[in-house]
């Protein structure tokens, strides 16, 4: 008897105007924030690609420069993607002194100097 009650509950709302309106906003929004995520995902490899292809010579030798590849999963979602930043500055050129720093992902103009970056340059 119960499941005979828990059966016509359950098809009722899922034949209802309700559950399908939801359900088609749902998509929506899903399909809307993939687009996105896939566009901001393509911006940020461009950005890595010419990062990379920029520092050539010796200008890599003298100031070395780590970047940081964009994960192909972070359409889905972002994790760690947002707070590590994207570039590595190792450059040992000013005054013998390790200076690390990293810059953001989403603002790759403007460098930001994480705590631990400046944890570590002051062991050096």
């Amino acid at each position: 008897m119960i499941w005979l009650i828990t059966k016509r509950e359950f098809l009722e709302n899922l034949t209802s105007l309700k559950f399908a309106i939801a359900t088609i906003l749902c998509l929506m929004i899903v399909l809307f924030s993939l687009f996105v995520s896939t566009k901001d995902y393509e911006r940020r490899l461009s950005e890595y690609q010419s990062a990379v292809n920029k520092q050539k010579g010796w200008d890599a030798v003298i100031f070395p420069k780590v970047y940081r590849k964009p994960e192909i999963l972070s359409i889905f979602n972002h994790g760690f993607d947002r707070r590590l930043g994207n570039m590595f500055d190792g450059t040992a050129y000013t005054a013998g002194h390790l200076q690390l720093k990293t810059t953001s992902p989403m603002n790759t103009s403007r460098g930001q100097t994480s705590r631990h970056s400046s944890y570590l340059s002051s062991l050096a």
